[in-house]
């Protein structure tokens, strides 16, 4: 897609956000003081000054020239335009103002007003509850979605919401669901990958709760977190023989298929991943209610919109990928079965120490089983060569043994 259609659709999306500003200024009332869109309460709104500007520093989690990047520019532009030039998320990216690791303390303090998108691996060490939102053999992106924003009539607040922004708020941080990302790809090597017995031994990159995960017996594999940008040049001078991070596209993007000769599927460490926005809990409360109305109503779009972009994209690089030279595993049952085994096993050694983790981790999976089922049961089962099957995507070769 080129930088004009981008633009035009860009536009377009603001044209309907701003439609839809003016008629809810013209046609509902105001909303009641102290509380905002989602209910969660807060101090009242304030109202903004005539001609007031209020500009907020926003750094990034990825690189200048990212997909994601991109996606975070245009949510930012959009809160600028919505609000009629009265709220400006001026956004950075990553490192200009702080350390990616430091973004949760410097919006914790205010030192930076927000951040557009965060991965809740970086600070699990604030709260293991934040890993629940990349459980190994946990949700998929779709499942994910919907776990991020069911509401009904009498409970308006989605449960992951419910979970997250709780523990946010205990360090004066208001967030937002506004990334929803499919499944990763499980490892990328130059080793084929199939059992579980093929990770015994191997140095293995990854993030997260997945680490403690393949240093079980079961897998023997010997665990390190390296930054994202250092992947390449671990892999290439051996000091890693595999890693996992990202998608299809994203992995693509990063020159992975040029270093690697397998990559192996289904991202059963994290077959999805969401992400938040982080915002100042003071200036958050500092907002009249139309400008968080705004702010929560760009965010969730950016949701949907990352989720779309992410999954379609990845299906469709499949095959340029392919061309590369790189052979696409899919690992045995075996291999899945063992993920999702030793995730629940290692769960319930977490709740003897921590025992509200067990109880999230168990709402969570209930609402993950419930959806699982549900959507097997509207999923036809056609022809062994029916179109829809993995082992038919257009021009990728499939290797199971």
């Amino acid at each position: 897609m080129n930088n004009n259609t981008f633009t035009l659709r860009k536009g377009l999306i603001c044209a309907v956000v701003l439609s839809l500003i003016m008629l809810l200024g013209c046609t509902t009332p105001s909303p009641t003081p102290g509380v905002t869109p989602t209910g969660t309460t807060t101090s009242a709104p304030n109202a903004t000054k005539a001609g007031e500007v209020m500009t907020w520093r926003c750094q990034s989690s990825a690189s200048a020239g990212d997909a994601t990047y991109w996606a975070q520019s245009l949510m930012c532009d959009q809160i600028g335009i919505a609000s009629g030039g009265r709220l400006i998320w001026k956004i950075f990216p990553n490192g200009a103002i702080v350390s990616r690791n430091e973004q949760f303390d410097a919006v914790s303090s205010g030192a930076i007003e927000c951040c557009p998108q965060c991965s809740e691996n970086d600070w699990a060490g604030k709260d293991q509850l934040f890993e629940l939102t990349s459980a190994p053999a946990g949700h998929s992106g779709f499942i994910q979605w919907l776990w991020e924003n069911y509401t009904t009539k009498d409970d308006p607040i989605p449960p992951a919401e419910k979970l997250f922004d709780t523990i946010y708020q205990k360090f004066g941080i208001k967030s937002f669901n506004v990334s929803c990302k499919g499944p990763e790809v499980e490892t990328m090597a130059n080793k084929k990958i199939i059992t579980p017995a093929d990770y015994k031994g191997l140095t293995f990159r990854g993030a997260g709760w997945e680490l403690e995960i393949i240093s079980q017996p079961e897998f023997g594999a010997k665990p390190v977190f390296i930054a994202g940008s250092d992947v390449y040049s671990a892999l290439q001078t051996g000091v890693i023989d595999a890693f996992e991070t990202g998608d299809p596209q994203s992995n693509y993007i990063s020159g992975y298929a040029d270093i690697t000769k397998y990559w192996a599927f289904p991202g059963m460490h994290n077959l999805s991943q969401t992400g938040h926005t982080l915002i100042n809990m003071a200036k958050w409360n500092s907002l009249p209610a139309d400008l968080q109305l705004i702010v929560e109503s760009i965010a969730n779009m950016e949701e949907s919109r990352l989720l779309a972009f992410q999954m379609v994209e990845s299906a469709k690089i499949l095959p340029v990928i392919q061309t590369k030279g790189i052979t696409f595993i899919y690992e045995s049952p075996e291999v899945q079965q063992v993920w999702w085994a030793m995730t629940e096993k290692s769960a319930k050694e977490r709740g003897a120490k921590y025992p509200q983790f067990l109880t999230e981790y168990n709402k969570m999976k209930e609402f993950q089983y419930l959806m699982e089922s549900y959507i097997d049961l509207q999923l036809p089962r056609y022809p062994a060569n029916y179109p829809g099957y993995k082992e038919n995507i257009p021009g990728v070769v499939l290797l199971t043994k």
